[in-house]
């Protein structure tokens, strides 16, 4: 498990590297913050769970099932991270980048766990 944290944490860290510059990129076209992060969301989740799906899990179950899953819990998470993003920074008036930035490890952290213990569950022989 500790092997596959590490595989989770380097194929995240790829992906919310891109993520985050693409967001800060579409902010500073002047597009919302919640609009730009749907569009990263959109762009990045098949990114994620090939990257998850072959290098973190090595998942050898059916692929099909195994991505909706994925979907669903990006769906999850994304509703989370709008979540975050309406209370900081439309309450709160916290500056959205370090919103986003923090937003980022706390949406990894529950994604690691569905991920590992029910997207990508291994069923026991």
């Amino acid at each position: 498990m500790v092997k596959q944290f590490f595989m989770f944490s380097f194929v995240g860290i790829s992906t919310n590297l891109l993520g985050y510059a693409g967001y800060l990129f579409l902010t500073g076209m002047a597009l919302t913050p919640k609009i730009s992060m749907t569009i990263v969301y959109l762009l990045l989740t098949m990114f994620s769970y090939l990257g998850n799906s072959y290098f973190t899990f090595k998942s050898i179950k059916e692929k099909k099932n195994a991505f909706i899953k994925y979907v669903f819990i990006y769906v999850i998470g994304y509703i989370f991270n709008f979540l975050i993003l309406m209370f900081f920074v439309d309450i709160l008036s916290i500056d959205h980048k370090i919103v986003q930035f923090f937003s980022i490890f706390t949406v990894a952290i529950l994604m690691f766990v569905v991920s590992k213990f029910w997207v990508f569950k291994e069923r026991q022989v």
